[in-house]
Parts: C-alpha cells; sequence; structure tokens
C-alpha cells in the first residue's frame, strides 16, 4: 500500500473513531429545562410528571420550575401508568368531530377536566403518520376552537386539573451510529436516538413555553400527566403544625407543594382529596421562617390570594 492510501485509510479511521466517540456523548442521557422554562413553568398550578424510557425509567417532577427525578426503573414491558386514548385508524376518531381539510386525525387526544374542550393531534396528508399538528375542538357544538402546529411530532399530552393550560410532550429522532447502532444497522434493526420537547399552551393555543427536557434516549419513549392530587393529609402533621416548622420539614412529611404565591414573602399551598387546602405563609422565599398556616375549602388549583380574602372560604383548623 502506497504512504498516500495509508495516510488516508489512518485519517479516515480517525474519523470514524472520533465520530463514534462523538456519538457516544450524544447518547448519554441527558435531562433539564431550560433557563425561560424554569421561570414560566414555576406559576403553573399542580404539578407536571414525566416518565422518560430508554434502557431505564426515569420518573421526573415538575414543580416550581424545578425538573426532579423522583426515582428510577428498570425498563419493563406496560410501564405506561395508564392507557392513552390514541388514533391510528379511521374508525378511532370519537365521533361527531368535523372533518380538517388537509388533515386526518392521528395521535393522542384527550379531553380537558372540565368537559369544555378537547385536544386532537392531527397529521397532514403531506406528512401521513407524523402528528405535528393539533386542533382544539369545543365540546358543546363541537367546533374548532383553534388549529396549531408544533415543532416535532406529538406523542402525548395533558391538561393542567383547573382546564386552564395544557402541556404537549414531543419528539425529534435520528439514527444511532454508536457502536451499538452500527451493530443494529448491520443485522438491519437500526435504532434512533431521541430528543423530547415540553411545550406549555393556553386553552386558544398561545404558546407560553417550549423546552427540551431529554436528550440522548436511545429508542426513547415517553409519558405526561397532570397531577395536583397528594395523598391524604398525615394525621400527625395536625400536631406537627403547631410548632415552628421548614419547607423542608412539611415537604418531607405530605410531598412537595403545588402553588406558590408572593415574592420575598410567599404563600405555600398543598392541595387534598376533600378539595381542602393547607396554605403556609413564610418569610422568605426558601420558606426557612414561618409566620403562620390556614386551611382554606378550595379545590385542586383553585386557590388564590382572593381565596384568601374570603372569610367563607376559611376553614377550621384540624384538631
Amino acid at each position: 500500500m502506497s504512504m498516500w492510501r495509508l495516510r488516508i485509510f489512518y485519517i479516515f479511521l480517525g474519523l470514524i473513531v472520533i465520530g463514534i466517540v462523538s456519538e457516544s456523548v450524544l447518547t448519554k442521557p441527558t435531562f433539564k429545562l431550560e433557563g425561560e422554562a424554569k421561570v414560566r413553568l414555576s406559576n403553573i398550578p399542580g404539578k407536571i410528571e414525566l416518565r422518560l424510557v430508554a434502557d431505564k425509567i426515569w420518573n421526573y417532577s415538575i414543580i416550581n420550575g424545578e425538573l426532579s427525578l423522583k426515582n428510577m426503573e428498570k425498563y419493563h414491558p406496560g410501564w405506561m401508568d395508564e392507557k392513552r386514548t390514541y388514533v391510528r385508524f379511521a374508525k378511532e376518531v370519537p365521533e361527531g368531530f368535523p372533518m380538517i381539510q388537509g388533515f386526518k386525525y392521528y395521535g393522542p387526544y384527550s379531553v380537558s377536566p372540565d368537559k369544555s374542550r378537547m385536544f386532537l393531534a392531527l397529521s397532514s396528508e403531506k406528512e401521513e403518520y407524523y402528528p405535528r399538528h393539533f386542533v382544539i375542538i369545543e365540546m358543546k357544538n363541537r367546533g374548532v376552537l383553534i388549529q396549531g402546529r408544533v415543532g416535532n411530532n406529538v406523542e402525548d399530552m395533558a391538561w393542567s386539573p383547573d382546564s386552564s393550560m395544557f402541556v404537549v410532550l414531543e419528539a425529534s429522532s435520528r439514527r444511532s451510529f454508536s457502536v451499538a447502532g452500527i451493530l443494529h444497522i448491520l443485522i438491519g434493526h437500526p435504532s434512533d436516538v431521541y430528543i423530547f420537547y415540553l411545550s406549555l399552551y393556553y386553552p386558544k393555543g398561545t404558546l407560553l413555553v417550549r423546552t427540551k427536557v431529554a436528550s440522548g434516549l436511545v429508542d426513547g419513549s415517553d409519558q405526561v400527566s397532570w397531577d395536583i392530587k397528594v395523598k391524604p393529609l398525615p394525621s400527625k402533621l395536625k400536631g406537627i403544625l403547631k410548632k415552628e416548622m421548614t419547607l423542608n420539614e412539611v415537604e418531607n412529611i405530605i410531598g412537595p407543594c403545588h402553588d406558590v404565591f408572593g415574592s420575598g414573602v410567599s404563600w405555600f399551598v398543598w392541595y387534598f382529596d376533600d378539595d381542602s387546602c393547607l396554605v403556609i405563609f413564610y418569610a422568605g422565599k426558601e420558606g426557612e421562617s414561618r409566620k403562620e398556616w390556614y386551611w382554606y375549602k378550595s379545590k385542586p388549583g383553585g386557590f388564590s390570594m382572593n381565596v384568601s380574602k374570603d372569610k367563607s372560604k376559611l376553614l377550621p383548623r384540624p384538631e
């Protein structure tokens, strides 16, 4: 082999090694929210739950604008928390909904908790089986309220418990060229590397924020839900609340708070299944100095500063 051919061979070999090393970095699972998203998501009611799946299952929560890992599981079939409503064939389209010219219903759909609207994913006739559009249907007269487009494929969606917002989980993918990915290509079963995005909307389709939440998931899957309920109030908390407790100490007992109001001085809110909520007033965002706490009658997501001024909503303190 001549010298110049040998040099070309080594250059080619070096590029392959660099490519494989780079690919191994790009396929390392990474989870985080982007800067603006932390601010926007800090004011939502309740918590958004994410299940991000590859060779493992990562369970994340978004609370007060922070993406927090709850736990991690081994991958197992049937990992979804609950069955999703999904249109794959024409016969699966809910009855009575309008035809959208140039589009087909394809992908997830879900009715809002107050039963007033329905989200349905769409694929265009030019991009069949790629749900990159959606409509919001008004349930009363089955009319189209808004039609929108997302940046990637619609994977899943969830309404806020008070129906005031919804989130869309999107996915983009590309072929994996890691060592394992190349082996999968050679045996005829190529792997894809996924990036997942979360978009927050008002019901009329106004986009509030869009952020990447995960990347580097090989053959990834995902699921999103929006929860506001927590486990029933532990009876021991009734006595403990008579003492001074930091925010961390309270959250260790009943879990992360669902709403935060105020700046400098803050109201932290926990909702419970009996349509009551615990509100603790702290001086300081970190919740180190508790001043007072109250019990209010309020549905999940319904507490506001106006409720705090309504004496009829104030409940007797549990004894």
